[in-house]
């Protein structure tokens, strides 16, 4: 009983980094969220802008969503009012920074936000794949999250 515990235990110690690889390198390229859902699980209405992110084998993400059909002001941001500004930035998501691996979890610590204040948060969700589709949420008691797609 001793040996087949010890073999068990070292199988396990030794697979789990290569299935925590495997899963991030699973999360590597480009992905594009299709649906949202709020902490009700109900879609988010209106949608927001189609959001992509890309994840690097090194530990790097990027994430725009910058929504469709903005107006376009013909003069420099230095003439535009504050109505015009906040017209520009208006449900735009962007941000980048680094992520990390457990299983199937991923934490994202933003380095760098359009709203400096978000600078240094950590989103933290779990994901599980299905093909080119990977289901993401918050937390498993939360009926938030998003369907996101691979971009090939």
């Amino acid at each position: 009983m001793r040996p087949f515990f010890l073999f068990t235990s070292l199988s396990i110690s030794l697979l789990a980094p290569a299935v925590a690889r495997a899963q991030a390198s699973s999360l590597v390229g480009t992905w594009r969220r299709i649906s949202q859902l709020d902490s009700a699980g109900t879609t988010i209405q209106p949608p927001n802008p189609p959001a992509y992110t890309t994840f690097t084998a090194d530990g790097q993400y990027s994430t725009i969503a910058i929504p469709a059909g903005r107006a376009k002001v013909q003069k420099p941001w230095s003439e535009m009012s504050r109505e015009e500004l906040l017209a520009l930035v208006q449900r735009v998501n962007v941000h980048r920074g680094t992520y990390t691996t457990s299983g199937n979890t991923v934490t994202r610590t933003m380095v760098t936000n359009l709203d400096p204040l978000a600078e240094g948060e950590k989103i933290t969700q779990s994901f599980r794949f299905t093909g080119d589709t990977a289901l993401n949420s918050t937390s498993p008691a939360s009926k938030a999250g998003a369907r996101l797609v691979r971009v090939r």
